[in-house]
């Protein structure tokens, strides 16, 4: 899998729930080999499809959801417990759409 299109989504302010601030068409890397699924992983997290990003963001808060093209070493993650399209952690996010894009 060379890349794949999904969603992230993050506050008001572009950064994400752990401070890294974001900026649209920048490209953002992590050390592919400690790429790791999960609230304690390490990576760029992202979903396949926009609905399933509100459970990590209240969709009726002022947060921001964005397509994003994730590229570089890719981790899938099957999420059965909660019936999710799947989700990746990815070494690489580029393209951040703006909310208004993607409606």
């Amino acid at each position: 899998m060379d890349s794949v299109i999904g969603f992230k989504a993050f506050k008001c302010d572009l950064n994400n729930k752990y401070g890294t601030q974001f900026k649209v068409g920048e490209v953002y890397s992590k050390n592919a080999d400690t790429l790791k699924f999960g609230e304690k992983g390490h990576g760029y997290h992202m979903s396949a499809k926009l609905a399933d990003t509100f459970r990590f963001f209240n969709p009726v808060l002022d947060n921001v959801y964005c397509e994003v093209v994730g590229f570089g070493k890719i981790v899938q993650e099957d999420d059965y417990l909660y019936d999710s399209a799947p989700m990746y952690v990815v070494e690489k996010i580029i393209k951040i759409l703006s909310r208004e894009d993607i409606l």
